[in-house]
């Protein structure tokens, strides 16, 4: 191993190298993640990836039951980079190496690429982009086509966000595209921190500094990078680049290396045409996927070091759903609770509910592709519980994840995916009440403040 490689691998360590259907969640092998990286790049951005609109059909509302009342959380739409470092990483080490002729005809070819959108970069750190608005809008825009009368006429519906701006701006765009379907519904919004409990696990008895301390030095997590780094080699990518591999070390190529995995991952979010799919060979992508995947894992809850806590987590925001609804179906005025927030609850919320796919813990460094995929929590990812009263009065859920439909592990599967209310109720109580056992809540400890 050289130098080089070696010490890209440390960096990778520290930074965890993030980019950040009734169909549950699938497993797959290797080759079949290659095959899915083949046909669609973008997934090798995990959790950059752009959001999949529904196009196959969900089960159908049972005969004799309408829409009532829709509980929603969801992930801000498309960003921009949260940090300026990769945007002016990428364009320091160009911009020198275009003035010292050190650049191969690919490398200039990425450099006019890549100076073309850096201008439109600048000072854009963290927020949303137009396609994140968009998404938002196409997503508030089938809740009013899918759900019959409900968002029709005089209504009211109430959110509350992440404080963080690309948060605030997906619910003001999601609100907007509600109006501009009916200009007779009622709003009341905020974003407080208040909401940071249940939109952005921001509260006091949350992870402690020793926890992520434990989790980042665990001999695991250790092991799982180690082995995901023994087939990443960043030679042939820099000389691509670049006409000699010293020139590289001696001008900060790391930390190149590192910035330009993550412009190739972001791309996608822009509102551009411009890709960088053609820096990495499929080797390559799928090797550095698999790196940025480890944080991903342990962000979820689903590695040893960090197994089960992450995910009960999410009872501040599982917690806040079931009492909200019960107070909202009990008045009948709010035809839909809307939350906004991060993919860092959505996804333990998955877990915490139970659903397929999302629960398993990887025991192996050598399991977590397999079973652990950051890509299925793209941009404005989101959860959506909708209720239905019958006839009798009696009162249906269905919960849907990027709008398809999920089985939920209850009892009674007669209806599935429509659950009883008060099944569902009963038995995710518990569930919380669980939770805030494992993370020693006091009792009484409130679940919405």
């Amino acid at each position: 191993m050289n130098r080089l490689t070696a010490f890209f691998i440390c960096v990778l360590s520290i930074s965890g190298f993030a980019f950040n259907s009734s169909a549950q969640v699938p497993y797959y092998d290797e080759s079949e993640l290659r095959a899915l990286f083949h046909e669609n790049p973008g997934f090798a951005g995990g959790t950059m990836r752009q959001y999949p609109d529904p196009v196959e059909a969900n089960a159908p509302v049972p005969k004799g039951y309408k829409a009532i009342y829709i509980s929603h959380y969801g992930r801000h739409g498309s960003r921009f980079e949260t940090k300026s470092e990769p945007y002016d990483a990428v364009h320091n080490f160009l911009s020198t190496a275009h003035s010292d002729s050190a650049l191969t005809a690919f490398g200039e070819e990425i450099y006019e690429r890549y100076e073309t959108i850096y201008p439109s970069l600048m000072y854009t750190y963290g927020d949303l982009t137009l396609k994140g608005q968009a998404q938002h809008r196409r997503i508030a825009k089938r809740m009013v086509k899918g759900n019959g009368s409900l968002l029709k006429g005089r209504t009211k519906v109430c959110a509350s966000s992440s404080i963080v701006p690309r948060c605030v701006i997906s619910m003001m765009s999601f609100l907007d595209e509600l109006r501009t379907q009916n200009p007779k519904l009622e709003f009341s919004f905020s974003a407080t921190m208040p909401d940071m409990y249940y939109n952005a696990l921001v509260y006091p008895d949350r992870l402690t500094a020793e926890d992520k301390e434990r989790m980042k030095k665990s001999q695991f997590i250790s092991d799982a990078y180690k082995w995901a780094h023994a087939d990443i080699d960043t030679k042939q990518f820099f000389l691509r680049l670049c006409k000699n591999i010293d020139y590289v070390e001696s001008h900060g190529g790391i930390k190149v290396a590192e910035a330009f995995w993550h412009i190739a991952a972001n791309a996608q979010c822009l509102d551009s045409d411009v890709s960088f799919d053609d820096l990495y060979t499929e080797d390559e992508r799928f090797y550095l996927w698999r790196n940025s995947n480890i944080g991903f894992a342990l962000m979820v809850g689903r590695i040893p070091p960090a197994e089960g806590l992450l995910p009960e987590i999410a009872q501040s925001l599982l917690g806040q759903i079931l009492d909200q609804a019960d107070e909202d179906l009990a008045s009948g005025e709010v035809a839909a609770r809307l939350r906004f927030g991060h993919d860092g609850i959505i996804a333990p919320l998955m877990s915490l509910l139970g659903i397929e796919g999302w629960t398993e813990i990887a025991n192996s460094p050598e399991e977590i592709p397999i079973k652990i995929h950051s890509f299925d929590v793209p941009m404005a990812s989101n959860f959506q519980l909708i209720f239905y009263r019958g006839k009798k009065g009696d009162i249906l859920v269905r919960a849907m994840y990027n709008e398809r439909d999920q089985v939920l592990p209850l009892e009674d599967q007669s209806l599935a995916p429509y659950y009883k209310w008060d099944d569902f109720k009963t038995h995710y109580s518990t569930v919380c009440e669980k939770a805030r056992e494992t993370l020693g809540l006091p009792d009484g400890y409130p679940i919405i403040l």
